[in-house]
């Protein structure tokens, strides 16, 4: 038995420092090993977050390139629009509607009496310049009319089409509303 008893003693020597060495680790995890593992979590957390935020901003700042291009083209395409395409009327109404009547006679519709209104384009330097053109033809010559206007080089706009009468022999009476647009004039002071 005294085997035994000396063998408890032992292991109850090492009990001591093993209770000292579990609580020293336990003081260490306590005061270095947790905090920094919870410190490494925040910072995940935090790193994932801006990361997040950083590609919110990256999204942000593609939308204002696209916006900032689209404005870049639009003030592009208002320039060449001014530049290109409305003349001031002196330089292209007579021949606007020398067009539209040409078109028209080529096709074999038979153009009416025209009326003619103009307006000022409220925020924009243009006339409006409107045509009121009734037109008899047939429904074929009618939609070859309609679709050499959008081809014409000239900037003129089918605004209305109303039905007068439609004869029996496949023949329609049609009233046309075409717009064309005219630089304004310049306003001068004073005068």
């Amino acid at each position: 038995m005294s085997f035994g008893g000396a063998h408890v003693a032992y292991w109850r020597r090492l009990l001591v420092p093993f209770a000292v060495l579990l609580g020293l680790n336990a003081l260490v995890f306590g005061v270095y090993t947790l905090p920094r593992s919870l410190q490494e979590r925040s910072l995940s957390t935090q790193v994932s977050a801006l990361r997040a935020g950083v590609e919110r901003e990256r999204t942000v700042v593609e939308d204002r390139r696209n916006q900032v291009d689209a404005a870049r083209s639009n003030t592009e395409d208002t320039q060449r629009f001014y530049r290109q395409v409305v003349f001031g009327r002196e330089e292209s109404l007579a021949s606007s509607l020398e067009e539209l009547g040409h078109i028209a006679g080529s096709l074999g519709l038979k153009p009416g009496p025209r009326s003619f209104d103009q307006e000022e384009v409220d925020g924009a330097p243009l006339v409006r310049f409107v045509v009121n053109m009734p037109v008899s033809g047939s429904y074929r010559e009618l939609i070859s009319f309609l679709d050499r206007l959008e081809q014409t080089p000239r900037f003129l706009t089918v605004d209305a089409i109303r039905l007068r009468e439609k004869r029996e022999e496949g023949r329609v009476d049609l009233d046309l509303v075409i717009s064309t647009y005219f630089r304004a004039p310049v306003q001068t002071v004073g005068g």
